[in-house]
């Protein structure tokens, strides 16, 4: 496994062919193009993890951005294949489902479900767990 940010370790190595039987890149929608397919490269195949819904690559640059590399590799297969090579993983674990309605309703067409151990979390529930 590799990070995008610790590919480049592994994509100058002493011989040619691939390294590994799969690369997953996991945050591959904040991850610049560039970046993912010096992962990418080390294997025949791949498995991008991320959601191009949430934030994008950080890009500093106002003419690099201009010129494309604000766009992920994976915002671009989400494009061209969509729903027919994509799979939504519609559990989550982080949040009250109250909390979680919103972004469910306004970028999940409200597919997004709060797994029952975590949809009726209140602070007060959380700080009395840390008391115990």
């Amino acid at each position: 496994s590799s990070s995008s940010s610790s590919s480049q370790k592994i994509y100058y190595p002493s011989s040619n062919g691939p390294f590994f039987d799969i690369a997953v890149v996991d945050e591959a929608a904040q991850a610049l193009e560039v970046a993912t397919w010096a992962a990418l490269l080390k294997a025949p195949r791949a498995v991008l993890a991320g959601d191009h819904l949430q934030l994008p690559p950080t890009v500093t640059s106002e003419a690099a951005a201009k010129g494309g590399l604000s766009r992920t590799l994976f915002e671009r297969a989400m494009h061209v294949y969509g729903s027919r090579r994509s799979e939504m993983l519609t559990v989550q674990y982080r949040m009250n489902e109250k909390i979680m309605k919103w972004s469910s309703d306004e970028m999940y067409c409200g597919r997004l479900q709060a797994h029952a151990s975590v949809a009726g979390h209140t602070l007060e529930s959380l700080l009395a767990g840390e008391r115990e």
